[in-house]
């Protein structure tokens, strides 16, 4: 009983979390910029993949990079995406996530989406983690990024994140937005019916 209980309240605050999630504009944390939420279910899905992916786009929509670049050149800037690469075990749809920040780009009217997503390079693990990446790219500015799985915590939890770095023309990194998705993992005797 207990465990209807726990797992009733989780349901209810994981539907408060997407209604107020799509109703107001993202809240970074400046030092780290991690945001960490509870998503439904136990894997990454098509909720996470698109919630992620507007708070990705919020975060650079209002960064100083892109309302400075706006503010200069009098047009929004030209931005390329790269496949996200999934780095974990197990399977997650990046391209679904790709498509889904290219999508939530072209919702913004002071952004300009190179439509067609970039091949990733193949070194992307070391790209990600230089401060200066050298790689070649259409546009104004350009996306790179990942997901991968923390390994799981004895609390219950695993962890995404997702990660995505923002590259001007001179190939420096200008934006590093890092999003971490807790997933609650239930076990199978606390499962509904």
């Amino acid at each position: 009983m207990k465990s209807h209980l726990i797992y009733a309240t989780v349901i209810i605050y994981i539907i408060l979390v997407l209604a107020f999630s799509s109703c107001s504009s993202v809240v970074i944390d400046e030092e780290d910029h991690i945001l960490d939420d509870l998503y439904l279910g136990e894997v990454w899905n098509e909720i996470d993949s698109k919630l992620v992916a507007a708070q990705f786009v919020n975060e650079l929509s209002a960064s100083v990079t892109i309302t400075g670049f706006s503010d200069e050149h009098g047009r929004g800037p030209e931005i390329s995406v790269s496949k996200i690469v999934n780095l974990s075990d197990e399977h997650i749809d990046s391209d679904e996530f790709t498509k889904n920040i290219l999508l939530q780009l072209k919702k913004t009217d002071h952004l300009q989406t190179i439509e067609t997503p970039q091949p990733s390079p193949n070194n992307i693990g070391r790209l990600l983690s230089e401060e200066t990446p050298n790689i070649r790219f259409r546009g104004d500015f350009h996306i790179i990024g990942s997901i991968d799985l923390i390994p799981e915590d004895n609390d219950g939890f695993k962890t995404y994140r997702a990660m995505a770095k923002v590259i001007n023309d001179k190939q420096e990194t200008v934006l590093i937005m890092i999003r971490e998705v807790r997933k609650l993992i239930l076990p199978e005797d606390d499962l509904p019916i």
